[in-house]
């Protein structure tokens, strides 16, 4: 399955507000500083692999299972 170029301005616009939301999570909830651009980049990278993968056709559950697989790999999860 071919994705349209709407499907990929949707999925690059979702990719940076879920950094944004998930940056801002990041510092209501007082994580370091260094941390930060890490925290943001998880989160984006997350919602773009889920929707993705529902884009692709897995279902929600599965889907999920992808997002959070890179979650503990990423750089930002190591002790600073």
């Amino acid at each position: 399955m071919m994705l349209t170029s709407t499907q990929i301005g949707e999925l690059a616009a979702q990719f940076f507000i879920a950094g944004a939301g998930t940056l801002s999570f990041a510092v209501l909830f007082g994580c370091p500083r260094k941390s930060l651009p890490f925290c943001g980049l998880v989160g984006a990278v997350g919602w773009f692999v889920y929707e993705l993968a529902v884009m692709l056709g897995a279902d929600s559950a599965a889907a999920s299972l992808l997002a959070v697989i890179p979650s503990p790999c990423s750089p930002g999860c190591l002790p600073l």
